[in-house]
């Protein structure tokens, strides 16, 4: 009731002030127009008189001038006539054109074309060269005629000069002078409009305008960013624009009242911000509307100060709340009981939130119902703590303690999942390792916006493990324990394909055992593989950096050793050989059998080939020393293998 009461007083004092106000504000608005009106009439009469006076001037100067550069053209023909050798000089020609006090001086052919003056690099343009020095071309059908032309941008350069030209009195050549028409542009200026707006001195928040009426442009304005615009784009709309009637438009977004005058083909115009022109008018408005608000500000103060206690404050306290619980901060409680609604408001919204909580202890029951190893944790910018279902930490491996720690502090659970993501096992797939006895492996999926962030562990350690031991499978010889065919060919493609440097020098070494059918048939393939293995043992104990060794199937083997000096790499083969020569087994019975290797080797890039051709040739060399003498390693050479050296 009170407040039904306090807003129709408040109406009916602020009607009465408005009705006044209004009243008096059409008056001072009336007023404020015809003031401009009559001002605007007087300042663009002064602009037509200065702009008649400066025409006037300009034609005077452009008669001068033009009689001026016709009496030079001459002079210089009648110089270059008397001293036609002066014609291949340039310098002498620019004393020519210091002398008459000109800026360009050409010499044409009687077709019309330049060959010589004081600028060689107009030299070959002629009358059809453009539309500005096309303007002489008469010329070459009436040698009586002098030209001279109006100022306009040259041919050559887009330049702006005055050019006059005349013939020799023996009809030789063209003789064409060009001065740079500085003065009579700087006059010319004067009867611009946009010169004579840039230095009026217009008060605050007037532009002056020239508007062309046949093609509705700004050719003038005191603003410059508006001269050259279409009148309608800037707000002057041709079909309304009445000469001597003023109107109000807006210009650059701001409103303004605008006063015109026609002159020639144009339309002048004053215009002035609406601000400034209603700034006295503003003033009287104030003053009489303040002792009137005066009394309705008493009634509203004390509107406003009942509504604050009993409604504002309340939902502004609500409004926050519910702020920082759309941002995720759940732990937040809405309290407000300045009246019955808003404590069975507040009951509600907490109610609801309960019931978001809720959701994440579900989401716990259905993954431990489901014995699935996936946990979900969440935060955001807003929240101190962290949200987190039950498995996070099971797979985090962390102590009830440690675990409660955590989740009170955002900070503090970011640094610990800093150093598990530190430790990436195999980051294209986000699988990071946490333990290493037992190994534990988590995929750990994070989801972020600009607020949130939403992060799904899993226990991906069965996979993992199993992986492993197909890869381990795949790549790994099950009796030797090296590598087979197939990791060998792929780890030499991928040393071929990269960088190359890394392989200078290299060596590739082709291994075959002999006698190993003899001890298979003799003392059984149990004792076969027994010397296999020991062969395999002899390239494990060799302690070298950047080697490959594999089993290629049988008894054959292979090294590839990359990244040493040709020197360290015949070392190691002189070792290797040595090894392998005092290298036997204890078979099953008991007996002590030699182990004996032959080898056939091959340096890269002193034969620079793929890996599969170094084989071929490292494969030549073993069959070299097989059948030559066994037990030998034997380096490849395109020379007759009667001078390979052997070891």
């Amino acid at each position: 009731m009170k407040k039904a009461i306090s807003l129709r007083l408040f109406l009916i004092i602020m009607t009465v002030t408005l009705c006044t106000v209004v009243f008096n504000a059409f008056i001072r608005i009336d007023i404020a127009k015809k003031s401009h009106d009559k001002y605007s009439h007087l300042k663009i009469e002064q602009i037509r008189e200065t702009l008649t006076y400066n025409n006037y001037n300009l034609s005077l100067l452009k008669e001068s001038q033009k009689e001026d550069s016709l009496i030079r053209a001459k002079a210089a023909a009648y110089i270059i006539q008397k001293h036609p050798e002066f014609i291949t000089d340039i310098e002498e020609l620019k004393k020519i054109a210091l002398l008459l006090q000109i800026d360009e001086l050409h010499i044409f052919s009687d077709e019309g074309v330049i060959y010589a003056g004081t600028n060689p690099e107009y030299y070959g343009y002629n009358f059809s060269s453009g539309e500005q020095i096309a303007f002489f071309a008469p010329l070459l059908e009436d040698k009586s005629l002098s030209l001279c032309q109006d100022i306009a941008p040259n041919t050559a350069e887009n330049k702006y000069m005055q050019y006059s030209a005349v013939w020799q009195e023996d009809g030789k050549n063209i003789i064409q002078i060009g001065i740079d028409p500085e003065r009579i542009l700087n006059e010319q200026k004067l009867t611009q409009l946009s010169y004579l707006f840039s230095v009026i001195s217009n008060n605050t928040g007037e532009l002056y305008f020239a508007i062309e009426k046949k093609t509705d442009v700004v050719s003038g304005c005191t603003d410059p960013a508006l001269s050259g615009k279409q009148a309608a784009s800037v707000g002057f709309f041709m079909d309304n624009l009445i000469p001597q009637v003023g109107f109000f438009t807006n210009i650059q977004g701001r409103p303004y009242y605008c006063f015109f005058e026609e002159y020639g083909d144009l339309l002048i115009g004053i215009t002035i911000e609406k601000r400034v022109l209603y700034e006295s008018v503003y003033t009287n408005i104030v003053s009489i509307a303040v002792y009137l608000i005066i009394s309705a500000l008493i009634m509203l103060c004390v509107i406003f100060v009942f509504i604050d206690r009993y409604v504002i404050r309340g939902i502004d306290t609500i409004i926050k709340d519910l702020a920082m619980i759309t941002d995720g901060n759940l732990d937040v409680k809405v309290d407000v009981s300045n009246s019955p609604e808003f404590r069975k408001l507040s009951f509600h919204i907490n109610r609801m939130v309960t019931s978001l909580l809720n959701n994440t202890e579900r989401l716990s029951q259905i993954f431990d119902m489901a014995n699935v190893m996936i946990g979900v944790y969440e935060y955001n910018t807003n929240m101190e703590r962290v949200r987190a279902t039950k498995k996070i930490q099971t797979l985090l491996m962390l102590q009830d303690n440690t675990y409660t720690k955590l989740l009170a502090d955002k900070k503090a659970f970011n640094r610990y999942m800093e150093t598990i993501l530190a430790n990436p096992y195999d980051a294209a797939h986000n699988v990071y390792k946490v333990a290493d006895c037992p190994p534990v492996y988590l995929r750990i999926l994070p989801f972020s916006d600009e607020k949130n962030t939403v992060c799904i562990v899993s226990d991906v350690t069965a996979e993992i493990l199993e992986k492993q031991r197909i890869e381990h499978d795949r790549d790994y010889d099950v009796l030797t324990g090296i590598y087979n065919r197939r990791a060998f060919y792929t780890k030499l493609d991928r040393l071929f394909s990269g960088n190359s440097s890394s392989l200078t020098d290299s060596v590739l070494i082709i291994l075959d055992m002999d006698g190993l059918k003899f001890l298979n048939d003799t003392y059984g393939h149990i004792n076969g593989d027994i010397a296999i293995k020991a062969v395999a043992d002899v390239f494990t104990s060799c302690e070298i950096e950047r080697c490959i060794h594999a089993r290629l199937g049988g008894d054959e083997f292979v090294v590839f050793i990359y990244g040493y000096s040709k020197s360290e790499l015949e070392e190691y083969i002189r070792k290797l050989h040595d090894k392998m020569i005092h290298t036997s087994v204890t078979l099953t019975n008991g007996v002590i059998h030699p182990v004996r290797i032959s080898g056939g080797y091959v340096f890269y890039p002193e034969y620079d080939c793929s890996f599969r051709d170094l084989l071929g040739l490292a494969d030549e060399a073993l069959y070299h020393a097989k059948n030559t003498q066994k037990g030998t390693f034997v380096e490849y050479k395109k020379t007759a293998f009667d001078d390979i050296p052997k070891l």
